[in-house]
């Protein structure tokens, strides 16, 4: 997740040793979540950022003990972190479900 903090210096992923195909990265004013859909040797891969260290409303979303549920088109239901399901349900989520199902 690490990459999304590096987005505007590495498009590419490069630092890390890999080579990010078709990446695409998202950001939004109304949330602290960032988020990156790539592939990677052929495989679809989608990964949210981790807490910033000096954003306390970032903490208090990770922090929060409660649950939440995400459900995909099938109507098939998990349980997760309430932190997860916001970040998951931020305002870029319809753009990361297309650009997976591409």
């Amino acid at each position: 997740s690490s990459l999304s903090y590096e987005a505007d210096q590495h498009p590419d992923g490069s630092r890390h040793g890999i080579l990010l195909e078709d990446a695409h990265y998202y950001t939004s004013s109304n949330s602290p979540d960032e988020a990156i859909v790539t592939k990677v040797d052929g495989n679809c891969y989608a990964a949210f950022r981790g807490t910033e260290p000096d954003n306390l409303d970032d903490w208090g979303q990770n922090l929060d003990p409660g649950t939440g549920t995400i459900c995909n088109d099938n109507g098939g239901c998990c349980h997760a972190r309430a932190g997860f399901t916001r970040a998951y349900n931020a305002p870029f989520r319809a753009k990361i479900e297309a650009d997976l199902k591409e």
